[in-house]
């Protein structure tokens, strides 16, 4: 492993800790947490904000944090798509440009413990689009507009047919955040966001608002990242 190099450990019961190499040999030690070496300095882990990831190194974290409708559960297996905060598959119109997804029930946000709802998507991806980053086109190349049916019910318009649909939603930008929570720390979902939204930077102190079975403690880019489990995962 090259010098300077940072690790990230990752624990099933303790904190998870990604940082520098000389970090490694006491965590470890430790049995109850994983240590990942990676690089996290420069190009390779800018953002833990769902609407902005777009590196491929952080995703592995970012995982542990955050979820979307649907989900890879086999790398190996690329093709073996799997329902995760969606209750089942969709249920697409004949025109196939409308997609209904049912929501799986009691899901909570690990950093406040607010139930999702269809309105905490509709925000999520609203954001995704409107701050224009990277991955704002995975929304804006496939879908019209997405809104809630009601709490437990979600509806996608899409600009045309389109076959990989839920392949599309496994993407990690896909997942969802708390959006009470994110509003009162500066997320803008409406036009106008690049310009307005502050979110972002509240997250890098260390901070995450998703549904996943660890969340984000610390984020240090200079030496480590935190993450520790969710006791409350559903």
């Amino acid at each position: 492993v090259q010098a300077g190099a940072a690790t990230v450990a990752a624990s099933a019961v303790a904190p998870v800790a990604i940082g520098r190499s000389s970090a490694a040999p006491a965590a470890q030690s430790d049995p109850t947490q994983l240590v990942v070496l990676d690089d996290i300095q420069g190009q390779n882990w800018l953002y833990y904000d769902p609407a902005r990831i777009y590196e491929i190194n952080p995703v592995a974290g970012f995982q542990l944090c955050y979820e979307c409708l649907y989900h890879i559960p086999d790398g190996a297996n690329l093709g073996d798509i799997q329902p995760l905060l969606a209750a089942d598959f969709p249920s697409v119109s004949e025109d196939g440009l409308t997609a209904t997804i049912a929501l799986r029930p009691d899901v909570t946000f690990h950093n406040s413990g607010n139930p999702v709802t269809a309105a905490d998507w509709v925000w999520s991806w609203n954001r995704l689009k409107n701050l224009q980053g990277n991955p704002s086109f995975l929304f804006t190349d496939f879908f019209e507009s997405v809104s809630a049916v009601d709490d437990a019910t979600l509806e996608i318009t899409l600009l045309s047919p389109n076959a990989a649909l839920v392949a599309v939603l496994t993407a990690v930008p896909f997942s969802v955040s708390d959006s009470g929570v994110a509003q009162e720390n500066g997320g803008v979902a409406e036009e106008g966001a690049d310009q307005s939204d502050t979110l972002t930077d509240w997250l890098l102190e260390g901070n995450s608002i998703g549904t996943g079975p660890y969340q984000l403690a610390q984020w240090d880019i200079a030496s480590e990242i935190i993450i520790e489990r969710n006791p409350n995962y559903w």
